[in-house]
C-alpha cells in the first residue's frame, strides 16, 4: 500500500510540472508474451514454466522537458499468465499439480508506469529509449489444472483469491526502445518492452518458495502532440 502512494504520488508530480511543458499522448496496441521464475526449491525439482502470449492495450501522456528528455505515466490493460509441466506431482505454493498434468495461470492486470524517456532527434525519424517502474495490480483470474492427453481434460479451475500467497499488487523495473515517426499531425510508434518483477507474485514461507513474474512485449501506436 506504501508503494501504491507513492507512486500515486510520482503521478501527482508529473501533471503539476506538465503545466509548462509539451504534453504528448500515445495510444498503443501489441503483444505481450510473459512467464515467470521460481526460486527457493531444489533445481532437481524446479518446473518447466512455459511463457503466455496475449494482447495488450496502453495509453500514455509524457511531458516533455527540454529537447531530449520527457517523463510520462500511463495505463495499461494486460492479461498475464504462464503454463507450469511438470513430469511428477509437484506443490506449488499450495497449487497442486499432480503427475502429468499441467498449470495454466491467467490474470488480468491494470498496470500503472511511471518512466523517464531519453529521445534522439534524426531526420525523418526519432529513436527513444526510456526506463522506469510500473505498479501492477490484478483485477482476477483463475488457474486452471488440465491433464494433456489425447484431448485437454480441465480437471480443475479455481478463481484467483488475493491473499497472503497470491498478491495483488506487484511492481516491475521496466526498460524500453522504440522508433517514432512523423505522420500527419503525430508520429507512429514502434515499440519494444522488457520488464522484470522486484517482488514475488506468489509466495510460499512454509516451502521458502516465491514466484516472480516478468516479460517482454513489441506494441506499435500513435502519439501526437498539443
Amino acid at each position: 500500500m506504501r508503494r501504491l502512494k507513492l507512486y500515486s504520488v510520482s503521478i501527482a508530480m508529473l501533471i503539476i510540472g506538465s503545466l509548462n511543458a509539451q504534453i504528448q499522448v500515445e495510444l498503443k496496441a501489441g503483444l505481450q508474451s510473459s512467464s515467470a521464475s521460481v526460486n527457493g526449491i531444489s533445481d532437481n525439482v524446479l518446473p518447466t514454466i512455459d511463457k503466455v502470449t496475449r494482447p495488450s492495450l496502453e495509453v500514455n501522456t509524457a511531458y516533455k522537458l527540454d529537447k531530449h528528455f520527457s517523463v510520462g505515466a500511463g495505463l495499461a490493460v494486460e492479461q498475464r499468465g504462464f503454463d507450469v509441466h511438470e513430469g511428477t506431482a509437484f506443490n506449488l505454493a499450495g497449487i497442486d499439480i499432480p503427475l502429468g498434468v499441467e498449470l495454466r495461470y491467467r490474470e488480468s492486470v491494470v498496470s500503472v508506469p511511471v518512466y523517464l524517456q531519453y529521445t534522439l532527434p534524426l531526420p525523418g525519424v526519432e529513436l527513444y529509449a526510456k526506463a522506469g517502474g510500473s505498479a501492477n495490480i490484478g483485477t482476477g483470474g483463475n488457474y486452471k489444472t488440465v491433464a494433456n492427453t489425447l484431448i485437454d481434460i480441465t480437471i480443475s479451475d479455481t478463481p484467483i483469491v488475493y491473499d497472503g500467497r497470491i498478491q495483488k499488487t506487484s511492481y516491475s523495473g521496466e526498460l524500453g526502445l522504440g522508433v517514432g515517426i512523423p505522420y500527419g499531425s503525430g508520429k507512429f510508434l514502434i515499440e519494444g518492452e522488457y520488464s522484470k518483477a522486484f517482488t514475488n507474485k506468489i509466495e510460499d514461507s512454509v516451502f521458502d518458495l516465491n514466484l516472480r513474474e516478468g516479460s517482454i512485449g513489441a506494441k506499435v501506436g500513435y502519439a501526437m502532440a498539443f
